[in-house]
């Protein structure tokens, strides 16, 4: 358990929780090998479609089946968050947007698909945090090409609104909270970016 002080330390709203990632989203839920379908298109996400520290999709490829690389593995849906695993600290992170559903990422990438007990905006902005970095920074392995595993991802901690909304105002919002503290993480980390 985390303390109160380090709780304070890593900017916590009061009254919320510490969670890890494999308790609320998904980890690579969907796989499918395009090479089965070697005539059908589809749209390729690799690391480099990414642009850094936006969560932004900016390029994609149109690639037939028989031209798949063999990392093209990972099936993406609507409000995915894909993170990269290798050198996560150049936060190659990003929602998918609509015209990607059904589409291919690489296996560089951990798919993150919300059980629902949290926003995939407020996600996509948790992941862009000093918090979740330096837990990634730490995680990591290998020198000339450091990266994280699965096994790794689900561990990263994050902020969670409490399950009890009991404490909230009737007229306040529920996700009201994860856009404010969520504004505060990418305000946070937009600074350090500059």
């Amino acid at each position: 358990m985390i303390s109160v002080a380090t709780q304070k330390a890593m900017g916590m709203p009061k009254g919320w929780e510490i969670t890890e990632l494999n308790k609320v989203v998904d980890i690579n839920p969907e796989s499918r090998d395009p090479t089965q379908n070697p005539d059908e298109k589809f749209s390729y996400i690799d690391i480099d479609s990414v642009e850094n520290g936006s969560g932004v999709i900016t390029a994609v490829k149109e690639i037939a089946g028989k031209d798949a690389p063999s990392r093209a593995r990972r099936v993406v849906r609507t409000d995915d968050v894909i993170m990269s695993e290798v050198r996560p600290y150049l936060k190659a992170f990003a929602l998918v947007p609509k015209k990607l559903n059904n589409q291919i990422c690489s296996t560089g990438f951990a798919v993150l698909r919300s059980k629902g007990a949290v926003d995939p905006k407020y996600l996509l902005n948790t992941l862009f945090s000093d918090a979740v970095i330096e837990q990634c920074n730490r995680m990591m392995v290998g020198a000339q090409y450091p990266a994280l595993n699965d096994s790794q991802v689900k561990k990263i901690q994050i902020h969670l609104f409490p399950s009890s909304a009991a404490s909230l105002p009737s007229s306040q919002p529920l996700m009201t909270p994860y856009r404010t503290h969520g504004r505060r993480l990418w305000k946070q980390s937009t600074s350090r970016r500059e």
